[in-house]
């Protein structure tokens, strides 16, 4: 990426004005799918998986960065990027080298990566994304759980001022949570009674990854048929 950070801070320059000519665009195009698909490749890595959202074909990856980023370059009628231009004009931080630059064009390529995969999470599964909204503001409602979102993905967690190593269930846990479950139980009843079973032998605080969560809960929807 050497070649292309070499206008990087020139590109957010004119990104501050929210005009940019044929070139500068396509080159700013080119370095913020490849940061898009670059956290892409990440979540795989952490299990998330993306050729479920899309075909499966050589380009799957490019394909849902450009779905996910694709409105970061909407225009006005007077064809002025009007995002870019809020984004950058809104910072505090002032920008004064191709690293700080970088870092932010990440940051707000990661945040609209991540709503994108939402947004086509939710337009392929429904009830699957209505899991996941209920599950995450459980979480955030319960007297003892707590949330945090960092490059695990979001974590719940109890108790620790910062989210504890992640644990994975076992194969027998994933039986003894299947068999307390109930078809009836509500979200956070759901939710608490994972947590009890995998917290009554535990010798230390631990997290959950929500996306493991999820996993276990598609064993209730599946006992009801």
């Amino acid at each position: 990426m050497q070649k292309t950070d070499v206008s990087l801070f020139h590109l957010w320059q004119k990104c501050r004005s929210g005009y940019l000519t044929g070139s500068e665009l396509r080159a700013l195009i080119e370095i913020v799918l490849r940061l898009s698909v670059a956290y892409l490749k990440f979540k795989q890595r952490q299990g998330l998986h993306l050729t479920d959202i899309k075909d499966n074909t050589k380009h799957a990856l490019e394909s849902i960065a450009l779905d996910a980023v694709a409105d970061l370059f909407e225009r006005d009628e007077h064809n002025c990027l009007i995002r870019l231009k809020h984004y950058f004009q809104s910072l505090q931080e002032p920008i004064d080298c191709q690293e700080t630059a970088l870092l932010h064009l990440r940051r707000l390529v990661t945040a609209r990566t991540r709503q994108g995969l939402y947004r086509i999470f939710r337009e392929r599964d429904p009830e699957s994304a209505k899991l996941l909204r209920n599950l995450k503001l459980a979480a955030e409602q319960s007297d003892t759980l707590r949330t945090a979102e960092d490059i695990r993905g979001i974590l719940i967690y109890s108790g620790a001022d910062a989210p504890p190593p992640v644990r994975m269930p076992t194969e027998p846990m994933m039986g003894q949570i299947y068999r307390h479950m109930k078809p009836e139980d509500t979200v956070p009843q759901l939710l608490q009674k994972m947590w009890d079973i995998l917290n009554a032998d535990a010798s230390a605080p631990f997290s959950l990854r929500l996306h493991d969560v999820i996993t276990m809960s598609a064993m209730r929807c599946s006992s009801v048929h």
